[in-house]
């Protein structure tokens, strides 16, 4: 992860938080976007699908279903 800007660092970590928090909580995407720093829930799905190419909830789903890690 080093040697990329510092904002993308920080988005990278936050998309991974938010990963902890879907995979571990039943919070609703609302909380967990603002749990990790995101201004909503809409804002967390654009830059969590661009950083990954699924939607929060699909990997939310993948991941408690026992589907393959993105």
């Amino acid at each position: 992860t080093y040697g990329c800007a510092p904002m993308s660092y920080l988005r990278q970590m936050r998309v991974r938080r938010a990963q902890l928090l879907l995979e571990t909580s039943d919070d609703t995407l609302e909380t967990i976007a603002q749990a990790c720093g995101f201004d909503s829930a809409s804002h967390l799905s654009r830059v969590f699908r661009a950083q990954t190419g699924d939607t929060p909830g699909a990997w939310r789903a993948r991941r408690r279903t026992g589907g393959a890690p993105s």
